[in-house]
């Protein structure tokens, strides 16, 4: 992104008087990997590593099939 883009957006947020946009932008902004992977609990971690061990070894169903599925199942 140049550097015209990043000043477009400053801009915007600082004529936004939308607190909800606000607050999701500092949360982007503020986010930590690694203190989102300390606050979460031990059955959620369990569960991220495992669908990681399940990547790695390429036995997830691509994401095209998935949204495909979710498309039909919903008739979107």
């Amino acid at each position: 992104m140049d550097t015209k883009e990043k000043y477009t957006i400053i801009e915007k947020v600082m004529k936004t008087e939308d607190e909800a946009v606000l607050n999701q932008i500092k949360e982007i902004l503020e986010f930590n990997e690694e203190t989102f992977w300390k606050d979460i609990n031990s059955a959620l971690k369990a569960s991220l590593e495992r669908g990681l061990d399940q990547s790695d070894r390429q036995e997830g169903i691509p994401h095209e099939e998935v949204m495909s599925s979710l498309k039909t199942r919903r008739r979107i």
